[in-house]
């Protein structure tokens, strides 16, 4: 069952969502990024809190980014814990880029989703920056904050809450 909420965000996106409006480009510009962090785990069971060391986690993403809006990148992704329980999820995410040479900071929103072997359903804001080191590969900070409001990992009327901190590589291509 998907809550009702979804419905609308996702009916969004598969529209045109934010890039609706742009006329059909000849040529997008494609990246590639990995990272992997950790972070903090609080969880909020029956009116008190549990906090931890969030599991290890690795994350690979394409960017695509149309040329008439170069602030703008989609990146598609995977996410997979590796750390104890291993977990598996798919994460549509909207990059907001900064222009920059070296150093560029970014903004991102995303919807993660936690397919196997549990689910898991949220919403993750976060801001990063990358730090180009060659013509095509720049290293990459991020920090990311994560609320799952629904799925069969949550005890009920239940919250899961990360703080998560990563570190990556990302390829223009």
């Amino acid at each position: 069952m998907i809550p009702a909420a979804v419905v609308p965000l996702a009916a969004g996106l598969w529209a045109g969502g934010v890039t609706g409006s742009l006329p059909p480009a000849d040529k997008l510009t494609v990246t590639a990024a990995a990272s992997s962090g950790t972070g903090v785990a609080v969880a909020s069971p029956g009116g008190g809190t549990l906090s931890g060391r969030a599991p290890v986690f690795l994350r690979a993403e394409v960017g695509f980014i149309h040329p008439q809006a170069r602030w703008l990148e989609f990146s598609p992704g995977i996410w997979m814990e590796v750390e104890g329980r291993v977990g598996f999820g798919i994460v549509p995410r909207l990059r907001a880029l900064l222009p920059g040479r070296r150093f560029y900071p970014y903004a991102t929103v995303s919807v993660p989703v936690v397919v196997a072997p549990y689910s898991l359903l949220g919403v993750e804001a976060g801001f990063g920056a990358a730090f180009t080191v060659h013509r095509h590969l720049a290293l990459t900070l991020e920090t990311t904050a994560t609320t799952f409001f629904w799925g069969s990992d949550l005890m009920k009327g239940s919250i899961l809450a990360r703080f998560d901190a990563g570190l990556g590589v990302r390829v223009p291509f």
